[in-house]
């Protein structure tokens, strides 16, 4: 039937803070665990005591004003499931009333949305990632449209131009007058060629400080591709280089820095030849993670670290990473030396090394949270067991006189 089909479930209740179900359809099972029987005149349960306890009240107060209104409900709230697990429902319903005004029933359709808001809650750590590293970046960034119109600005391009972001959003670089104008063909000529298919371009310009200060800065440009390959906008990397000898003292600075971080990182560092995938750098933290020395783990390629069954898809990932530029790969099975199964977490991110295209990888050891988990696993098997077997009555209350178990 059509309402068998449904992506969810499709109820009638009374407007009571139990929800008192007088039909509900059978799709409820596959998102709350239990039979529809069980709702119908709170046979075995009460809806409401599936819901997320601090969801409850609002969710009653919300139908309430609804129905004052005579306008249609619409919430996501959290539900816990038969078997314990926490899953997100949206639910769209109204009240029905009689010829005279008076409230018959609620009715209404209830789907569940998890992953959607596990999609969700990823998307805003991503993007809470990027600005951090965005605003706090060394460089400058500047982000242009396909027409060289700038739609953002770091916290160190506004300190390299000196422009406050504000002033030169909206505008082309032209407008802006933060590009010298014996450089604008140069700038254009490289935009026309990522427009046409090159993916980075790094060349030297001129920017005009607001003080009338002229600075050479180099600016590396990237074209940030839509699923069609068109360009959607160009990110470039804005490094001053206007006294040589700073730059220089800079570059060995940054050298520096780069070594130490990659000598005394916690995390696990590998860098691979893209198109060989074998490995050219490893720090100590990831020769002590799989158990090689630094020589052995520069004899070896992608391939070689990851178990049989997960291959295929450990070359699946380390492509991702040349395709989009950067990628996180997670819960990946490595294989150590001595033939232990370790986890990790692995930030995959496409660079140029000496020229070459290349991929580093960030490795964060999970195994020791896997090893939890499975041991949390086995433990409530382990509880089960021993309830189910037991001869004696068992019963769990929670902090409402109510029976859970």
């Amino acid at each position: 039937t059509l309402i068998s089909n449904l992506p969810g479930f499709v109820y009638r209740c009374a407007n009571d803070r139990e929800w008192t179900m007088e039909f509900i359809s059978d799709g409820c099972m596959e998102i709350t665990g239990y039979a529809a029987a069980d709702f119908i005149g709170n046979r075995r349960i009460t809806f409401n005591d599936i819901i997320q306890l601090e969801y409850r009240e609002p969710l009653w107060q919300k139908w309430q004003d609804v129905l004052r209104e005579r306008k249609h409900f619409e919430d996501e709230y959290p539900i816990i499931t038969a078997g314990g697990e926490t899953r997100w429902v949206w639910e769209r319903g109204r009240g029905v009333f009689s010829n005279q005004g008076s409230l018959l029933f609620l009715e209404g359709f209830i789907t569940d949305i998890t992953e959607r808001k596990r999609a969700s809650e990823e998307l805003r750590k991503s993007e809470t990632r990027y600005r951090l590293l965005y605003e706090n970046a060394g460089e400058g960034i500047i982000v242009y449209d396909r027409n060289f119109v700038i739609i953002d600005a770091n916290r160190r391009a506004e300190e390299i131009s000196g422009y406050s972001r504000n002033e030169v959003l909206g505008k082309t670089v032209i407008e802006a007058g933060i590009l010298h104008p014996d450089d604008i063909q140069a700038a254009a000529t490289n935009m026309s060629q990522l427009l046409a298919g090159i993916n980075v371009l790094s060349n030297k310009y001129r920017f005009i400080r607001k003080n009338g200060d002229v600075r050479t800065c180099l600016i590396t440009g990237a074209a940030m591709r839509g699923d069609d390959g068109s360009v959607q906008s160009v990110t470039s990397i804005v490094t001053d280089v206007t006294e040589q000898a700073r730059a220089e003292a800079e570059i060995r600075a940054s050298d520096q820095r780069y070594r130490a971080l990659f000598q005394y990182a916690a995390e696990g560092i590998l860098v691979a030849d893209t198109e060989t995938m074998r490995f050219v750098q490893a720090n100590p933290a990831i020769c002590s993670f799989l158990g090689y020395t630094e020589d052995e783990m520069l004899r070896l390629s992608v391939k070689d670290i990851h178990p049989h069954e997960s291959i295929e898809r450990a070359a699946k990932e380390f492509h991702s990473a040349t395709e989009s530029g950067s990628y996180t790969a997670r819960d990946l099975p490595c294989l150590r030396k001595d033939g232990v199964v370790v986890y990790a977490d692995i930030i995959i991110s496409s660079m140029v090394l000496d020229g070459r295209p290349s991929t580093v990888g960030f490795f964060i050891d999970i195994t020791k949270r896997k090893e939890a988990e499975r041991e949390i696993v086995q433990s409530e098997e382990k509880f089960r067991s021993v309830v189910e077997k037991s001869h004696m009555g068992i019963a769990i209350v929670n902090d409402r006189a109510e029976y859970v178990y």
